[in-house]
């Protein structure tokens, strides 16, 4: 028949039940399976207890005063939903919360572009009236064939030199010549010419527009006027009925 002995652990006060051969195993040193405090069973022996006694039970345990030389890790909480599900594991909680903010970063990159176009389909001009931008655009408009909207500001297009006089091979007609020079940092369209022409009492005796197809050579149709760049244009047209003996000049859109 088996010899059972009762011992006491004189830590956590648990009540450990052994067999004769555990305590004549390494001279009655045995472990205690709750607080895994070493004692000797011979000098905590016990008698045989109640039923109700042996069973475990809650203990506390005293905080350590000693300052402790490594950092004690932090307990993780749960919800108590989290300790109830035991299928969900933490790995799969710390991706769930990766893939969410993965998701409102995406999400708030869509919603920027959108909100940049929208601020470029109301207000085009703010865009390609940018002179930073326009080797950019007009890189996109060369390489891709659209129809991107060029700089254009007349007041950066000045007129250099010009005068007028009878045309010397054809006959009742007028010629003017005009030096212009796009003073922007940008490149733009030629403009439209705007010329009046008055008499000596300063009334209008003729007035006409003209578009760069009209003024430039068919082979510049498709040019620009590059920043700083100075342009000789000469346009000739038919001597008015009344006396011409001055004229104005105007760009306009």
């Amino acid at each position: 028949m088996l010899t059972v002995h009762y011992a006491q652990c004189p830590a956590c006060q648990s009540t450990l039940q052994l067999q004769g051969s555990q305590v004549q195993t390494k001279d009655g040193l045995v472990r205690c399976g709750h607080c895994n405090e070493v004692f000797n069973v011979l000098s905590h022996a016990i008698e045989e207890p109640q039923e109700a006694a042996v069973q475990a039970k809650p203990y506390l345990r005293l905080v350590d005063s000693t300052p402790a030389t490594e950092e004690p890790k932090t307990e993780q909480k749960h919800s108590p939903e989290q300790e109830d599900d035991p299928s969900v594991t933490v790995w799969e909680k710390d991706l769930t919360a990766e893939k969410t903010t993965s998701y409102y970063d995406l999400l708030s990159i869509v919603l920027l572009l959108a909100l940049v176009f929208q601020f470029i389909y109301f207000k085009p001009e703010i865009l390609y009236q940018n002179t930073s931008l326009q080797p950019f655009l007009q890189h996109i408009d060369t390489s891709f064939n659209t129809d991107i909207p060029r700089y254009k500001s007349l007041t950066y297009i000045r007129v250099v030199s010009r005068q007028l006089f009878p045309h010397s091979s054809v006959k009742n007609a007028l010629r003017l010549d005009i030096v212009i020079k796009n003073t922007a940092a940008a490149s733009q369209e030629f403009p439209t010419i705007a010329i009046l022409l008055t008499s000596n009492l300063d009334e209008e005796t003729a007035y006409g527009t003209f578009i760069k197809e009209q003024y430039l050579p068919k082979t510049n149709h498709h040019s620009f006027l590059a920043a700083g760049e100075t342009k000789f244009i000469t346009i000739s047209f038919h001597t008015p009925r009344k006396q011409v003996t001055g004229f104005e000049i105007k760009f306009i859109d």
